[in-house]
């Protein structure tokens, strides 16, 4: 019997932890990290900008453009795929225009040598918030494919193999941000430009390889449930799940309050730099610290999910937190610049830098499962949206931790600016690791 020519063709669904999607999002998440190895946020990204300006607020610019424009377009973006049962052309269209923003950025650098350090510091705060608001929009849709891809336990394999592969290539990432920065053949801003393009390198190595997943769709049952009213009610709903459900608020409490050492973990290194006049190669240092807190967070993180769960995840997540806020409130109050205590707080911002590494390995098997334990299927995306958006408004908090500083250093405690801001974020995370310690069990 002959079939109509115009009847459309459905793509093919995988199996549930196919083998093709499992080396997909392995090699996505694997490219990825490596790539922001190059250019971590809390070195080099700083680092950068700290050469550019002196003034606080704009460097806090670089980790607040980095978190918000990564979290807050999520809520937008589940908008644009609540109700769909294929996600994968928004993610792809999405990265695709974002990530294009690193070579720009690395031919300004290469071209015009940074001789307006102004228009260059605000030029890279535009780059990465081009570059990250691509993959914030690409992010929902991404996360619920991974989701509908596997089974619990192959998930979290691939969450973790792709963090050990990231991590572990991330060493010698790490060795050549070292090498570039500290050598005498490089100069200033050459140095930083071949960081961006070898990270852009990394980058397309990891849309190729999101161009090869092979979705499952949303089940027809779900998508059943879906409402067909109009658009603007997408959000009240959104509101409407959050103020029903007392798990979400929970979780939305306690990442919002333990994002909050953000206000100082973007200028660990700009204090170190500036109060404890540590060399320029110490940024290399402090990046492999990320590096090696990136696979113990990796394996560690993999292990007490597998045995305890996303809850355990996050009450590890916010004791890590704690630790690193107050480990550099002590360096700031008692390490001297030119002493034994200078280098003493050297190997403990190093321990900072190790959690701090961990911890960017914490999210998607502590908060994000733990939103898609709790969220029927239909409304999975919108609480991952619900959540990052929250944690996005907390993205603010390197900004408020610049404005502080400054203000401070104006008002002539210079030599306690850091360490006032520390202690004010350590006094919120506190009331966020006691959030954490009373969220609610899941399945």
């Amino acid at each position: 019997m002959k079939t109509s020519a115009s009847a459309p063709l459905s793509p093919p669904i995988p199996a549930v932890d196919a083998v093709r999607n499992q080396i997909a999002f392995t090699a996505d998440g694997s490219f990825f990290g490596i790539g922001m190895f190059f250019i971590p946020m809390a070195t080099v990204m700083v680092a950068l900008a700290s050469q550019l300006t002196t003034d606080k607020a704009i460097i806090g610019l670089i980790p607040l453009a980095w978190q918000v424009a990564f979290l807050l377009p999520q809520l937008i973006s589940v908008k644009l795929i609540h109700g769909k049962a294929r996600m994968h052309r928004y993610s792809i269209t999405f990265a695709m225009l974002g990530r294009p923003s690193l070579l720009l950025f690395t031919a300004w650098l290469f071209f015009t040598k940074a001789e307006n350090p102004t228009l260059t510091v605000w030029l890279m705060v535009i780059t990465v918030t081009l570059f990250i608001m691509g993959d914030g929009f690409s992010m929902s849709g991404w996360f619920d494919m991974l989701h509908r891809a596997f089974s619990p336990r192959v998930k979290s394999r691939v969450i973790t193999l792709s963090g050990l592969i990231s991590s572990i290539i991330g060493i010698g990432a790490s060795v050549v941000v070292a090498a570039v920065l500290g050598s005498p053949n490089l100069r200033f801003p050459d140095n930083y430009a071949l960081l961006f393009l070898l990270a852009f390198g990394c980058i397309v190595c990891s849309f190729i390889a999101m161009l090869s997943i092979q979705e499952r769709p949303v089940p027809l049952e779900a998508l059943g449930t879906h409402s067909t009213t109009a658009d603007h009610s997408f959000f009240a709903h959104v509101w409407q799940l959050v103020k029903t459900d007392q798990r979400l608020q929970g979780l939305m409490w306690v990442r919002a309050l333990t994002m909050v050492e953000g206000m100082a973990a973007a200028f660990y290194v700009v204090f170190a730099r500036e109060q404890l006049k540590l060399p320029e190669a110490s940024i290399g240092v402090f990046s492999t610290g990320l590096v090696l807190g990136g696979i113990l967070g990796t394996i560690g993180f993999g292990w007490v999910f597998n045995r305890w769960g996303a809850r355990s995840v996050i009450h590890v997540t916010c004791w890590l937190r704690l630790l690193s806020v107050m480990f550099a409130l002590l360096v700031s109050l008692f390490a001297l610049p030119g002493s034994w205590l200078a280098w003493a707080a050297y190997i403990v911002l190093f321990v900072v830098m190790i959690f701090n590494g961990a911890l960017n390995r914490s999210n998607m098997l502590g908060f994000m499962t733990y939103a898609q334990s709790i969220a029927p299927d239909i409304d999975r995306p919108a609480y991952i949206g619900a959540l990052n958006t929250v944690a996005g408004l907390g993205g603010l908090m390197p900004l408020l931790g610049g404005l502080l500083i400054d203000a401070f250093i104006a008002r002539g405690l210079t030599s306690g600016a850091y360490s006032i801001v520390f202690a004010l974020a350590a006094i919120v995370v506190i009331i966020g690791w006691w959030r954490g310690l009373r969220l609610a069990k899941v399945d």
